[in-house]
């Protein structure tokens, strides 16, 4: 489903702003990723583009064209085939384009989130017995922490993207809490060593079991599971 969000420009408030339009959500953090890389590496100009929110973006058109994100080489050029940009009307009274209102829950590494089942959004993980990781419709659905395995260094919080090593850890009373890892049989459960996952396991590697009337989740294979959400 297409993504939409808006920059706008902080040293031209009258002017230069866009429409942006991705392929997907993932498309969008993808892009970001990629400027805020650039930005590390200290490519000239893109250390001025700001993420205000998941739909919203600042630039600075008299240093950098946020547009130019997927021409220039070494930036988002990998990307063109899945955005565009399209230059909106300046103030003053005239019309904008509105886009839609858009689920857009921030994939903030290091941010606790609820996981559930999109084709049955009842249906939380929940850690049982201090063990299991089972699937509960009751009240209180266990909150989960998902963090970059190797922290990112950008000097504002790192967006998670489908290809990031991520390890998910349930609460603790105790302290850090324990690490989502496998059991032999691919079950999830929690341990001490964590499980090393792909942040877009979440979209098709993990898949719902009945087990003895309960529902578990197991690791499969890519594209075998069921899309999981973050909430």
């Amino acid at each position: 489903m297409p993504f939409y969000a808006y920059a706008i420009a902080e040293d031209s408030p009258l002017s230069w702003r866009y429409l942006i339009v991705f392929a997907t959500r993932n498309v969008a953090d993808e892009w970001w990723r990629a400027i805020q890389t650039a930005a590390a590496n200290n490519v000239t100009g893109w250390s001025t583009v700001s993420r205000v929110t998941p739909q919203l973006y600042t630039h600075k058109p008299g240093t950098k064209q946020i547009r130019e994100s997927i021409v220039e080489k070494g930036v988002a050029s990998q990307l063109s085939s899945k955005i565009f940009f399209q230059l909106l009307n300046d103030r003053d009274g005239r019309l904008i384009d509105i886009i839609p209102t858009q689920f857009t829950k921030d994939h903030i590494s290091g941010k606790p989130f609820y996981i559930r089942s999109q084709r049955d959004p009842t249906l939380y993980w929940k850690l049982y017995n201090n063990k299991e990781i089972l699937l509960s419709r009751d009240d209180n659905p266990t909150v989960f922490l998902i963090e970059l395995r190797e922290p990112q260094k950008f000097s504002k919080p790192t967006v998670l993207i489908g290809s990031d090593d991520i390890v998910i850890t349930a609460p603790s009373s105790s302290g850090r809490g324990k690490s989502v890892v496998t059991d032999d049989n691919g079950g999830l459960i929690v341990g001490v060593r964590p499980d090393v996952f792909k942040f877009d396991d979440l979209i098709d590697s993990f898949e719902r079991v009945d087990s003895d009337g309960y529902l578990r989740i197991f690791k499969t294979d890519k594209n075998l599971g069921e899309v999981w959400e973050l909430v």
